[in-house]
């Protein structure tokens, strides 16, 4: 990543209180997205998600912002209305840092040395089953620990 990307990132945290990469999907694996700045500025885990196009991601990444800066997010339970713009369940799983060292780039580099958290958002198929069930459909890269 360049520095002016870098500059790019630091910018809009500084004004917004966070940014969003999106990744696009290649022969390595499904799109990505993920969030940077929303530890520093709200204390709230960072959120990652993947294989979804780039304007729901920008969408649920500003959706789970603006909620969790107010209310207490809890992981590992269903979330039946997270986002006002799409009615489907999603929840949220914590994922270790190293799991994400070839994910987020943006965040290690913003946050150096020091720690944050990161949750993942999982979401279902068009047929409501999620990555843990029999016939789930989509390519959603899961590193976390999905619950049971």
């Amino acid at each position: 990543m360049s520095e002016q990307y870098h500059s790019k990132v630091d910018e809009n945290v500084a004004k917004f209180g966070f940014h969003i990469t999106y990744v696009m999907e290649d022969e390595n694996g499904p799109s990505f997205c993920y969030s940077t700045g929303l530890y520093k500025s709200y204390n709230i885990p960072e959120v990652f998600l993947s294989g979804l196009p780039q304007s729901l991601s920008f969408t649920l990444v500003t959706d789970y912002a603006n909620k969790f800066k107010e209310t207490v997010l809890e992981t590992n339970k269903k979330i039946n209305s997270f986002s006002e713009d799409f009615d489907f369940p999603v929840y949220f799983i914590e994922v270790e840092k190293e799991n994400l060292k070839d994910y987020d780039y943006a965040s290690q580099r913003f946050y150096g040395n020091g720690n944050y958290k990161c949750v993942q958002l999982i979401y279902p198929d068009t047929n409501n089953k999620f990555p843990n069930e029999p016939d789930y459909l989509y390519d959603q890269e899961i590193l976390g620990k999905l619950m049971q």
